[in-house]
């Protein structure tokens, strides 16, 4: 429990852009999805993707077509938040 996370967020909780992969091996997308919902419940800004193939520690997504799409998909977030001017 103590190193869940969402259990953690309170509404000083940093803004935060999320991305995961359902097929990443190693940490289940539900940790993701329970992350976003505690930051949205305690009014935190935030944006959550999914994306179906993924393995674990993939970095930038290169190697993967929809899952390298994930630094623009922050980079229109952060603009339309006015956390990037």
């Amino acid at each position: 429990k103590s190193l869940s996370l969402q259990t953690r967020v309170t509404s000083e909780s940093s803004p935060a852009f999320i991305w995961h992969s359902f097929s990443d091996g190693v940490v289940s997308v539900n940790n993701s999805i329970m992350m976003a919902a505690a930051l949205s419940a305690n009014g935190v800004p935030n944006e959550i993707h999914t994306f179906f193939e993924g393995r674990h520690g993939v970095g930038l997504g290169e190697e993967f077509k929809s899952i390298g799409k994930w630094t623009d998909l922050c980079e229109g977030w952060m603009r339309d938040s006015g956390y990037l001017d």
